[in-house]
Formats: structure tokens, C-alpha cells, sequence
């Protein structure tokens, strides 16, 4: 493993903001860290960056200071030339500058940057300062690669090229790139494995879907009505009531063009909003009294023709609605 976390917990103010009682990294792939804001997905890069320190347990990493590299969010640039800042981690590594100059031209090509290598970094935009911080990041090889949020502020056209860049960088021989994203859909597109973390812990079901919602019902049943702030509204099979978040798995929400007889009690009308390639599936966006999210092969995509506009129903079990955490009295909105 490249990464072993072991009883790991990191307070903030007497606050619990991770608590991870086991989580293993291995080498070779790429991870992607998913959750709504608030989750600790900065704070896990931040341990795992060695910038900061658990408050409890230990973080194990299978290299040492220079085999690792975090590129932030919001990155520090050298106050040098954008070929200078990219340059400067080989150069305290010892390479040559000739050969350091070789290393990154590529690259820099790659990044859109290279036109822009004598600029100086204070008068670049933010898109662009994000993509010489990844080159900066990219350029040094490391074990490890951390980026948080790497897409953040990038055009299109970029954001595809440091996509594929990063599936690169992760299949090479013991390499990992580790990062943070606001696009879960991208860990798909980018063959990720992916962790999913709410309130600074590991989520046993997939963050897609999620509702903040009042469940309302009595304890004796078993299924619950989930009223969502928009009006729209869902059954779940729990033992919870109150405010609540909930994750639909979209795996398991079925499409039709008309009402289908099955066992399932929740059956949404809504259209469609938008489709998004993800490796071999589709992810259809459904606007249902609130935005659903549905996973498809290709061959289904193809078969019932879907496009934006379409009239469609969303069945899904109730037991297909899980219940991530319970709210306070006050935050069961969406």
C-alpha cells in the first residue's frame, strides 16, 4: 500500500473534522475523493501531504518527503516566470537545467502554457495559475501525486487534457494520484476508484443523489415518506425520522418512457436535462421535482433514443434510498 491510515482523527477546535478508522491507498491508480463541502476531503489531502498532522492515529506513507506532492486549490506561485516555477522543483532535485528544460516542454505544450513560459506568474488568471501549479505538480514524477479540486477554474478544453494527463501519471509504475473533485462523474470518465466521505467520515453508499429532506411516518411502519423543500417527494424504507439526508443510488433508478408495473413504490415523472459519457454508461440527468441522477449502459442510451427534453419515469425501490446521517431540527432542506 502506498498509503495505510490507522485510527486517524483530526480536530479542529475541539471539533472531529476526519475520523477514519482504517483506509488503505495502494499504488498505480488513481482516487478520487468525493463529498459536499464540510466533508474533510482537503483536510485528508492536507495528512496525506504531510502538511498537517492527525490529531490521533498515523498516517503510514511508502515513500518519504520527496516522493509526495500536493497541489492546492488555491496554489503559491514563485514570483518568477511560468517556465521558472515549473522548472523550480527539479532544480532543488538536482536536474540540470538543460535537461529540466526537456522535461518540461512537453508538458507545458500540454497545459496550453508553453506560449506563456516567460510570462510572469502575477499576471495570469486564475485557469492559468491552476495549470502551472499542475505543471509544477506533474513535472517532478513523485510517488504521489495530490491535487485538490484540479479542474477548478480550467476550461473544457483543458480540463479534458488534465484529465488525461492524470490517467497517465496513474497507471505509470509506482505512481498514485490522489485528488478532490465537485464532479463525481469525472472519477467515471477517469476510471477511478472513488471514496466517498460526509461529515469527515467514510460513506457506506455512494454520494450521488443526495437529499436533505424531513422523513415523515410512524415508527411502527417501515416505510417513510421523504419530503424534499422543492415539493417533490419519495418513499424509504428506514427506521428514521425527523430531518435527515438521504443518497439515492442512480444504479438503481430505472428509466422508462411510461409507468411500469413493478414491486417499486417510487415512480417519478420528470424530462430530461442533460447526458454525460462515463466510461462504458450514461449518466442521465432528470429534472423530477428534483434533479435525479441515473446511470445507463450506452446500449440503453442507444435503444431508447433518450435526449434532453424527453418525457421519462424514474422508478426506484424504496429500499434503493439510503439514509446517510440524521440532520439537526432546521437543516432538512436541499
Amino acid at each position: 500500500m502506498l498509503f495505510e491510515l490507522r485510527g486517524v482523527k483530526k480536530r479542529y477546535a475541539g471539533k472531529v473534522a476526519l475520523d477514519l478508522p482504517v483506509l488503505d491507498l495502494p499504488e498505480g491508480r488513481s482516487v478520487v475523493f468525493y463529498g459536499p463541502n464540510g466533508s474533510g476531503k482537503t483536510t485528508l489531502l492536507n495528512l496525506l501531504a504531510g502538511t498537517d498532522a492527525p490529531s490521533e492515529g498515523e498516517v503510514l506513507f511508502a515513500g518519504g518527503p520527496q516522493d509526495v506532492t500536493l497541489v492546492e486549490q488555491n496554489p503559491y506561485l514563485f514570483q518568477t516566470s511560468v517556465l521558472g516555477n515549473v522548472l523550480q522543483g527539479l532544480a532543488y532535485r538536482g536536474a540540470r537545467a538543460e535537461e529540466a528544460r526537456r522535461i518540461a516542454e512537453p508538458l507545458l505544450k500540454r497545459l496550453g502554457l508553453w506560449d506563456l513560459r516567460d510570462r510572469r506568474c502575477a499576471g495570469l488568471s486564475d485557469g492559468e495559475r491552476r495549470r502551472v501549479a499542475l505543471g509544477r505538480g506533474l513535472v517532478l514524477g513523485v510517488k504521489a501525486l495530490l491535487l485538490d479540486e484540479p479542474m477548478a477554474n480550467l476550461d473544457r478544453a483543458y480540463a479534458a487534457a488534465v484529465e488525461a494527463m492524470i490517467v497517465e501519471e496513474a497507471a505509470k509504475p509506482g505512481r498514485a494520484v490522489l485528488m478532490t473533485t465537485h464532479d463525481p462523474g469525472q472519477a467515471f470518465r477517469m476510471g477511478a476508484e472513488v471514496v466517498y466521505l460526509s461529515e469527515g467520515r467514510l460513506s457506506p453508499v455512494p454520494l450521488w443523489n443526495v437529499f436533505h429532506c424531513e422523513l415523515t411516518g410512524t415508527l411502527e411502519k417501515a416505510v417513510k415518506k421523504a419530503l424534499l423543500s422543492q415539493g417533490a417527494a419519495f418513499f424509504v424504507s428506514t427506521d428514521t425520522l425527523g430531518p435527515a439526508a438521504v443518497s439515492i443510488d442512480p444504479r438503481e433508478v430505472i428509466l422508462s418512457f411510461k409507468p411500469i408495473d413493478s414491486s417499486a413504490l417510487n415512480c417519478l415523472k420528470g424530462r430530461v436535462v442533460a447526458t454525460a459519457a462515463l466510461g462504458l454508461d450514461v449518466d442521465i440527468l432528470i429534472e423530477a421535482g428534483c434533479q435525479l441522477h441515473a446511470f445507463i449502459t450506452l446500449q440503453s442510451l442507444e435503444r431508447m433514443g433518450l435526449k434532453p427534453g424527453d418525457e421519462v419515469f424514474a422508478t426506484f425501490k424504496a429500499s434503493a434510498v439510503k439514509v446517510i446521517t440524521r440532520l439537526p431540527r432546521g437543516e432538512a432542506s436541499s
